[in-house]
């Protein structure tokens, strides 16, 4: 998608406040129209999630898969797909707030063991998501459970420097891309790479981390399960 920025996580910048939901979908009546870089020439990302409802598990596979390999947007095809069902797990189950499962399903995403998982990959990601914001939330002993407005990559990437998981420059693209929601050729033009470049590094870094998750969670300050990115 050059010249455009594709945000990964709608934020209200000013005026009334705004649900997660709302900024979701407004997100995604923004950019549904745009290119789907991981797929053939013409396909939209509006016609990428319409695929899902044909074939669920090969398609989500493919986006869990892409979104893995450096194309962000493929990730946040599968938030909008599962955002109905994020709702519905918001109302049934008092510990788990949308604010909270929407970055756990980021996480998940970009963790998803494609090979080992290949069927119910929607339940998987949803359930796994719930999983992880339910544990976050009976740790704290508070009756509610207040979640910050924003979540950046920044502890896990800090975790991952402090570990030596990944090179300087390889989180400094990750950072790029996951962080600040470019696209692969701005990061390329940033970091003086190829857009092939940029999706090889962000690859191999999601999949170092992916390794080392345990490593990540244990010298994070806080639990990565709210990192929507990486």
């Amino acid at each position: 998608m050059p010249g455009q920025r594709t945000l990964l996580y709608a934020r209200p910048t000013s005026g009334p406040r705004r649900s997660i939901v709302t900024s979701l979908n407004l997100e995604w009546d923004s950019i549904c129209h745009l290119q789907a870089e991981w797929s053939d020439p013409g396909v939209t990302l509006a016609m990428s999630l319409e695929s899902i409802r044909f074939n669920p598990n090969r398609v989500l596979l493919e986006l869990v898969c892409a979104c893995q390999q450096g194309y962000q947007a493929a990730g946040r095809v599968i938030v909008q797909a599962l955002l109905g069902k994020l709702v519905n797990l918001a109302h049934c189950h008092k510990g788990a707030g949308i604010s909270s499962l929407v970055p756990a399903l980021w996480l998940r995403i970009c963790l998803y063991p494609v090979e080992r998982r290949p069927t119910a990959v929607a339940a998987n990601l949803v359930l796994d998501a719930l999983r992880d914001t339910l544990r976050e939330n009976r740790s704290l002993p508070c009756a509610e459970v207040v979640h910050p407005d924003v979540v950046t990559v920044e502890d896990v990437l800090a975790a991952a420097r402090e570990l030596g998981l990944v090179s300087p420059r390889s989180l400094a693209v990750v950072r790029s891309v996951y962080g600040e929601g470019m696209d692969s050729q701005q990061a390329g033009t940033v970091h003086d790479l190829s857009p092939s470049a940029v999706r090889r590094r962000c690859s191999d870094a999601v999949s170092r981390l992916r390794e080392h998750r345990q490593d990540l969670l244990d010298a994070s300050e806080t639990d990565i399960t709210y990192v929507y990115a990486i």
